[in-house]
């Protein structure tokens, strides 16, 4: 039995990383902005009702009828908030499923909230199958 010389094993080794990542690069992201106003939300430190006004970047893949979405978002509140956060989401034939973690922050008192949590929704039924949000927990000053 010969045995494979070190070159063979290094020209193997770059063929199978060239045709392992061809799906990956196959499908360009789509790249798109999503902007939206939520009237009528409450300030958990406050208690004030408040608008948010969010903007993200989202960078979609499709491949087999599976979408994923990764959202980097930004938000204003009308007293005064700003917000940054980010956003997964995957679609496939039968769920939905979306974390997201965001940081809300004033400047002019300091006070700071976070909004985080992980959803999950048959998409057959439209029922909630996880609903496990942490939301808008005030964290103070």
């Amino acid at each position: 039995m010969s045995k494979m010389g070190p070159g063979v094993v290094a020209i193997l080794g770059m063929l199978l990383l060239l045709f392992s990542a061809i799906p990956a690069v196959a499908d360009a992201p789509m790249e798109f902005e999503i902007t939206r106003v939520l009237e009528g939300e409450t300030d958990p430190c406050t208690g004030e009702t408040i608008d948010v006004y969010f903007t993200w970047q989202a960078r979609e893949h499709v491949h087999n009828n599976n979408v994923v979405t990764r959202f980097d978002g930004y938000a204003e509140t009308s007293n005064g908030y700003v917000a940054n956060g980010t956003e997964n989401q995957v679609i496939n034939k039968k769920w939905l499923t979306t974390t997201f973690n965001w940081m809300n922050i004033r400047e002019t008192d300091g006070n700071r909230y976070s909004v985080k949590g992980h959803v999950k929704i048959d998409l057959e039924t439209g029922e909630f199958t996880i609903f496990d949000v942490d939301n808008f927990r005030c964290m103070g000053s």
